[in-house]
């Protein structure tokens, strides 16, 4: 057996092994529930389902990318023509996107604070003339 053959072999066992795996994972995921907040119930009632459907996950997207890998290093008639080699180029790129970024995401910044209208009429300086009304920061109540 050549080593063409020996590499096709090996690539087309990850990406047997990284299918199934997924394919567990989609199962034991489930659709995601359109009512956030009862999707985050769901998620806290199975706190060690989610981590390990999550981590197998990430570990088919890894033997996808190590498969294609092998298949672009082989040498073999799948990589010979631009219209084959560039599915194999994209298959570890669409995995590498998913994985979130390893520095700390900024926090949000925050929302800047309501209008205030200043009235000039008083003498010595200017005092705020209307004031958000408590159930509603968008309704003005005059002071």
């Amino acid at each position: 057996m050549s080593r063409t053959d020996t590499r096709m072999r090996v690539a087309g066992a990850w990406l047997a092994i990284a299918s199934v795996l997924l394919g567990f994972v989609l199962v034991g995921h489930g659709p995601i529930h359109p009512d956030l907040a009862l999707q985050m119930h769901i998620i806290a009632n199975n706190v060690t389902l989610w981590v390990v459907v999550h981590w197998a996950a990430a570990a088919a997207l890894s033997l996808f990318v190590v498969a294609s890998l092998i298949v672009l290093t082989a040498g073999s008639r799948l990589t010979e023509h631009w219209s084959t080699l560039s599915p194999w180029a994209v298959v570890p790129v669409g995995a590498l996107w998913t994985i979130p970024p390893p520095w700390p995401r900024p926090p949000p910044s925050p929302m800047p604070p309501p209008p205030t209208i200043w009235r000039a009429s008083r003498p010595g300086g200017r005092s705020p003339k209307a004031r958000p009304t408590d159930s509603c920061s968008c309704v003005w109540r005059l002071s």
